[in-house]
């Protein structure tokens, strides 16, 4: 190995724990200030290197949101992770049996807490990355700018869509069936609305320690209930079930949604005080996480048999059903305010810059506030034009839960290394090919299961709205509510 070659090298096992970033968009690599990485050109200017101007304001910006501990970004991470994937478990469990579910749920919790790691890498080792769009970027210039914002809109809008979602079916349920599901959601938007005028995680941090509990509570007591009311495990139970291919894929894709809060990863990165620390609340979180889903699946699934139903709650006796739903709209309308939140992050500084994202006079309020109503607008119509929950989180899966979660962090990782390594004459040792191998193999495996995911959940919507199961979008007509 040449000489400039060992300095590269001793420089870049050197900067692998860097996290700190000044102000101005650049790191401290225990001293070193690494140049931009010019990968490849793009009309002329290298991909990789950032308008000086553009980085310096993203990076006072950031620098600004730049407060919370990992203990505190541990807690809203299992907060926002734990929620709408556990609900739908148990029914994924009577599709691919226990032991199916049990290995599939261990093994996809390890991947996804894999490109949790990969994220916060792309984010403390380059210059300038605050957003998946930022990484697009750096790779593919424009282009890869323009695909990753639509990626990571959507991925942070499937968050807020679908606890929104939940909400209208909770405050169903909680009534009834007395009120139309529209009414509920449009309650639940304007809730959504109040609290996003916070605008950070910091300001949020609170009710999100609350909506933790009230996920756990409601998910905990069902657990309980339902082996007290059956007395006994269910005789219908598989350890592997041969369910069909496309029932089999919707299950997959169910529990993939479950470990989907990568879209809000460099949202949490960005107001840590120590991004070095990322990596231990993401271990702390999906350690929880994993066991908690597999807790709710396989224990509903072993009491409940073929007969447990989507979202869990269902399985409770009414009064109890209820009373769990009311409190479970405690945990989802803060979830997706956290969605919400992030979105604003990214859209209000573009049109009026961060002095006005951090300002509360009247002036900038009210532009906030317009902003965050045309967002939860839209918002509001997805949400009522599918108003079915289990496919929805497959649909949501398929769209960009996959792609953020698995796809992208991967793809995104391999490319920057390889080019990395490449552009400074290091060798392709071993670990490092392998590291390749495994995160390209990663990347064209979600880019498979999602093409393939998009045409069953699309050939599922449609043949259960011919059949009348659910009523045309924007109507009363739901499934929500159990008798």
């Amino acid at each position: 190995m040449s000489h400039r070659s060992l300095e590269v090298e001793k420089a870049y096992r050197t900067s692998l724990d860097a996290d700190q970033r000044k102000a101005n968009g650049t790191f401290e690599h225990h001293g070193m200030v690494p140049e931009p990485i010019p990968l490849a050109d793009s009309g002329g200017v290298a991909v990789g290197e950032y308008d000086d101007n553009e980085v310096h304001e993203a990076g006072k910006g950031h620098d600004k949101l730049r407060t919370l501990e990992w203990t505190t970004v541990c807690f809203i991470l299992t907060t926002e992770v734990t929620g709408l994937g556990c609900l739908s478990l148990p029914q994924v469990a009577s599709v691919v049996g226990y032991g199916g579910f049990v290995v599939s749920m261990v093994l996809l919790g390890i991947v996804a807490t894999w490109t949790g790691v990969m994220i916060q890498n792309l984010k403390t080792r380059n210059n300038g990355i605050f957003l998946y769009c930022d990484v697009g970027d750096m790779l593919y210039g424009v282009l890869g700018y323009r695909i990753m914002l639509v990626i990571q809109t959507a991925g942070q809008w499937v968050v807020l869509a679908g606890n929104a979602l939940t909400t209208g079916i909770a405050l169903t349920n909680v009534a009834a069936g007395s009120v139309c599901l529209v009414v509920w959601f449009i309650v639940a938007f304007a809730a959504i609305f109040f609290l996003t005028q916070l605008r950070t995680l910091h300001h949020m941090r609170w009710i999100l320690y609350l909506s933790l509990v009230c996920i756990i509570v409601p998910v905990t007591t069902t657990l309980i209930d339902v082996p007290l009311r059956e007395r006994g495990i269910a005789s219908n139970i598989k350890a592997f079930n041969s369910s069909d291919f496309k029932g089999t894929l919707v299950a997959i894709l169910d529990m993939v949604f479950a470990f989907g809060g990568h879209s809000l990863f460099f949202v949490f990165l960005a107001e840590m005080r120590e991004p070095r620390d990322f990596k231990k609340a993401l271990y702390w979180s999906q350690a929880f996480a994993i066991s908690f889903f597999v807790t709710v699946g396989l224990v509903l699934y072993l009491y409940g048999g073929d007969s447990v139903s989507a979202p869990a709650l269902n399985m409770l006796a009414t009064t109890l059903r209820r009373v769990m739903y009311g409190v479970i709209v405690i945990h989802t309308i803060p979830v997706a305010t956290l969605a919400s939140v992030a979105i604003m992050q990214d859209m209000f500084p573009r049109f009026y810059g961060w002095d006005a994202f951090f300002s509360f006079n009247w002036k900038a309020t009210s532009k906030y506030m317009l902003v965050s109503g045309v967002m939860l607008t839209v918002s509001w119509a997805i949400v009522e034009s599918i108003p079915f929950f289990s496919d929805f989180l497959s649909l949501s899966s398929v769209i960009s839960i996959i792609w953020l979660t698995y796809g992208v962090p991967a793809f995104f990782a391999a490319e920057n290394q390889r080019r990395y390594y490449s552009r400074n004459g290091l060798p392709f040792t071993m670990k490092r090919k392998g590291f390749l191998v495994g995160a390209y193999a990663l990347a064209f495996a979600s880019a498979a299961l999602a093409g393939v995911g998009l045409v069953a959940v699309i050939m599922e919507i449609v043949s259960k709205y011919e059949s009348g199961e659910f009523g045309p979008p924007f109507s009363c007509g739901s499934g929500a509510y159990l008798d």
